[in-house]
């Protein structure tokens, strides 16, 4: 009850399928769906889920801005699996909010993108990653990211990532396939399968 008055709590939400096991859907492709589709791994991205998603362009903004700190960051890493690791979050993650925004259209992605995060996090490996990258991944995260709304919705994918595990799942399965064929490493899940 506490949890519900301070807004900790959100109601049950439905489990997304994956692409792969979601029946066609007869309604049309939200606008701009295509253009993200075919800038998934790339720099423009969020810019583009900000002219899809007009009502949350300021915070697809935002993303661009911490797109660019992580992997401005990533050269630094001394460990190869934290590089890995960062750019297949920023894929998996890409993947996923594609997905959504077909499926559910543009104003509803947003919140699902951040609450999701926690198990993109832990289906590309987090905490089996060395702590000294652990450690140089957390440093790059803005504080603004990890306050306010956000910070709700984290706790919430953190102590609930059930509904978006297939679609992470999923996303990330993509992204190693699109990694592997390009020679680069991938990453292990942290899910048992």
């Amino acid at each position: 009850m506490l949890k519900r008055i301070l807004g900790f709590s959100q109601p049950q939400r439905p489990s997304f399928p994956s692409p792969q096991t979601q029946s066609p859907s007869p309604k049309p492709s939200t606008p701009g769906y295509q253009d993200v589709k075919a800038s998934i791994g790339q720099d423009d991205f969020y810019a583009k889920m900000a002219k899809a998603d007009p009502a949350n362009a300021d915070k697809w903004q935002e993303m661009v801005k911490v797109q660019k700190q992580f992997k401005d960051a990533e050269a630094s890493y001394t460990q190869p699996e934290a590089r890995t690791y960062s750019e297949s979050n920023r894929e998996t993650l890409h993947r996923a909010a594609t997905h959504l925004l077909k499926t559910q259209g543009a104003d509803h992605v947003y919140d699902d993108f951040i609450q999701m995060h926690p198990a993109v996090f832990k289906e590309n490996g987090a905490c089996s990653l060395p702590l000294t990258a652990q450690v140089s991944i957390l440093g790059n995260t803005k504080p603004s990211m990890v306050n306010g709304e956000n910070a709700k919705r984290l706790f919430n994918g953190f102590t609930n990532d059930a509904p978006y595990q297939k679609l992470v799942q999923h996303a990330a399965d993509k992204t190693r396939d699109s990694r592997l064929k390009e020679g680069k490493p991938v990453t292990t899940s942290g899910y048992t399968k």
